[in-house]
């Protein structure tokens, strides 16, 4: 992928508009960061699609990556597997499901993250309630959704053992019927990465402070497509974790995002 880092600050598609050209103010102590608003649209996501898939449907996908990394001790969303940070990963296999409409969640460290996206052509969504919770980086990245589009991926940032392949088998169930919710099936639940149709944002505006989108996966669990996906089973709090998955994927370290 190519392109320059689009950033918008999380409010109505009305504010997001009249950001335009506009500073947004940073979310870590006095820091500053420079957004623009570029919201990939759905309609381009669908015609990039399209040439390999003519049944493809919208699809928008949202990375969350918004945490203050507390147990890693630095910006895990900037550490390196294979020499790549994590995040680079997140957003390349990402486009393989919806291809150019990808945002990126951010809020504590974003002045240090941002900068690393600029050449990604994913949209940077700031997050200045980051401090509630993951509920606040998904009401950020529905609201972020653009118009027309039917379905929302929503995957985390340290998942950093989901493959591309992971993703379009998930849209592709999703596609299949887009009625339906598809969640990625490991430790013996329904998870993140999923897909959620339109007609679930509105369960997902309605999450608060630290509940996870698996509360959703569960009351509609009657309208659920569960895809196994054992990769999912892994992220990254401390480093720890990290020696831990590099030791099982050195393979990553020739097969570099094409960012």
């Amino acid at each position: 992928m190519s392109g320059s880092v689009a950033a918008a600050q999380a409010g109505t598609p009305t504010d997001r508009r009249r950001a335009t050209g506009q500073a947004g103010r940073g979310l870590t102590g006095n820091t500053s960061v420079s957004v623009r608003t570029n919201v990939s649209s759905c309609s381009a996501a669908g015609k990039l699609a399209a040439m390999t898939d003519p049944g493809s449907t919208a699809l928008h996908a949202a990375i969350l990556a918004a945490g203050p990394s507390t147990r890693f001790g630095s910006p895990k969303q900037l550490i390196r597997i294979g020499g790549t940070p994590v995040l680079h990963w997140a957003v390349s296999n990402a486009a393989r499901a919806a291809g150019t409409s990808v945002t990126v969640v951010l809020g504590a460290h974003a002045a240090e993250i941002a900068p690393a996206l600029r050449r990604s052509g994913a949209s940077v969504l700031l997050n200045p309630g980051w401090r509630e919770g993951l509920a606040s980086s998904v009401r950020a990245a529905v609201r972020a959704a653009p118009p027309g589009c039917e379905g929302l991926l929503l995957m985390l940032a340290d998942q950093v053992e989901v493959t591309a392949e992971d993703l379009r088998r998930l849209a592709a169930a999703w596609r299949r019927d887009t009625r339906l919710v598809c969640a990625a099936l490991y430790d013996g639940a329904p998870g993140l990465p999923a897909v959620f149709p339109a007609w679930a944002f509105q369960d997902l505006q309605g999450l608060r402070g630290e509940t996870d989108p698996k509360v959703v996966l569960r009351r509609h669990s009657d309208r659920l497509v569960r895809i196994p996906m054992p990769t999912a089973a892994t992220d990254v709090d401390t480093p720890e974790d990290l020696l831990e998955v590099g030791s099982r994927t050195p393979d990553r370290a020739g097969q570099p995002p094409d960012l």
